[in-house]
């Protein structure tokens, strides 16, 4: 198993330095960490994602299948996500503007909606 902190490679779980730590949890390293290596050190991976504030992968058969990532981080995208989607309908009606289209008053949306 790995010195605390060291994420080890996915093939053996043996230690690494913080640099190749910090390459495999930015997903420089293509295969992440096996997920029989992520099922011994799972704790040492959720660690590794809260502290460095970077995503660890997961593989399966060499290829990334998930992620574990801290739970801020993960809130943070989430509302990046939504914002984004905000921000393309609000385009978008913008756009329904312009085309002509009359916008639906509030009191007609209400009634329609038996609110």
């Amino acid at each position: 198993m790995a010195t605390k902190g060291g994420s080890g490679t996915a093939d053996t779980g043996a230690a690494q330095g913080p640099h190749s730590r910090r390459a495999k949890a930015s997903g420089s390293d293509s295969e992440g960490v096996s997920l029989s290596v992520a099922r011994d050190r799972l704790g040492e991976l959720v660690n590794q994602a809260v502290y460095t504030k970077e995503p660890v992968f997961l593989s399966r058969r060499g290829k990334r299948v998930a992620a574990v990532i801290a739970a801020d981080a993960l809130d943070r995208l989430i509302e990046l996500a939504e914002d984004a989607m905000d921000a393309a309908e609000a385009e978008s009606a913008r756009a329904d503007m312009k085309t002509g289209d009359e916008p639906v008053p509030w009191d007609e949306i209400k009634r329609d909606l038996g609110l």
